[in-house]
């Protein structure tokens, strides 16, 4: 019993932030997507929570090889890093959500998610370019700029950042799609 808490203990700040922000996410997207057809509805907080969950598994795979050439004592962000990931991967793809609930038609249906997608991608490509690069460039000035205290959490950052940006102008369309013959 004794190894099964070792073994829970670590990972329980880690599922405690997960199940928050997937509660709050859950909330928010209530608010947001309160008068559009539940089917959209369900596809962009399935496609929101798949790329979540994909930032986070690739998270845990960049800290892992990491951990193989790097000395991760020094690397270790914590439960700050993992945080990153997860309030980074919803400001990079907020814009995205919003044009999403503006862009399906009212129906029951929710019209075709693929042309919705094709509009929005687009658009939007550029925000997350955008929002990606501000990140970045803050998180490179810190690091240059700074008294060398935060170094390591600005690496995890400056790695995080471009894991959410690849993510959320790679993965977030394929996702969406997927999710177009899911609930179909």
């Amino acid at each position: 019993m004794k190894q099964l808490l070792d073994l829970v203990n670590p990972m329980l700040g880690y599922l405690i932030i997960t199940g928050i922000s997937i509660l709050g996410l859950l909330i928010l997207f209530s608010i947001i997507f309160n008068n559009s057809p539940k089917k959209a509805r369900l596809r962009v907080i399935s496609t929101f929570i798949s790329l979540l969950a994909s930032n986070i598994l690739l998270y845990v795979l960049m800290y892992r090889i990491f951990e193989r050439f790097i000395d991760v004592e020094k690397l270790d962000p914590g439960l700050l890093g993992f945080s990153y990931i997860v309030i980074s991967t919803l400001l990079i793809n907020f814009n995205s959500f919003f044009m999403i609930r503006d862009s399906v038609p009212r129906s029951k249906s929710g019209g075709n998610m693929n042309d919705i997608l094709v509009d929005i991608r687009k658009k939007d490509i550029s925000n997350k370019i955008d929002i990606s690069s501000f990140l970045i460039v803050l998180t490179v000035s810190m690091y240059f700029f700074g008294n060398g205290s935060l170094n390591s959490l600005l690496i995890v950052t400056f790695v995080a950042t471009l894991l959410v940006m690849l993510t959320s102008i790679l993965l977030f369309p394929l996702i969406l799609k997927s999710s177009q013959k899911f609930f179909n």
